[in-house]
């Protein structure tokens, strides 16, 4: 498999990160270097927007506006879901919360903090 096609599969499971990796290492090989191109700006653009929505969202939790925080659209990555995951708790939604930890570790099985989190809810009462 090409580092081009790699990259396309680790952009469409939500790995951005490592789809960016993927598509310059394509682009240091001259694999399609023209869709390669258009990928990685693509990527580049994408994760710009995430990072506006995370800093939007970061914003409203500063100021405890987790409703709001909650309807920011934050990409489907671990970190997205991850902090869905803790707006929900704040907000006592236990079972919507234990569902974004899943999801991030679905993604991630090495995010600590979903892990956590995601084990918390099931001690609390209020999650069943």
């Amino acid at each position: 498999m090409s580092y081009y096609r790699a990259a396309l599969a680790a952009a469409r499971s939500g790995n951005l990160t490592f789809a960016v990796r993927l598509v310059k290492c394509s682009l240091i090989l001259k694999e399609n270097t023209t869709s390669a191109m258009h990928l990685y700006q693509l990527l580049r653009s994408r994760d710009t927007i995430n990072k506006e929505a995370l800093k939007k969202a970061r914003s409203l939790v500063e100021r405890q506006k987790y409703k709001k925080a909650l309807r920011i659209n934050l990409p489907k990555t671990t970190r997205g879901h991850t902090i869905r995951g803790l707006l929900y708790m704040q907000l006592g939604h236990y079972g919507s919360a234990r569902k974004e930890f899943a999801l991030a570790l679905a993604l991630d099985t090495g995010n600590e903090l979903a892990k956590r989190a995601f084990f918390t809810t099931f001690h609390n009462p209020k999650a069943r």
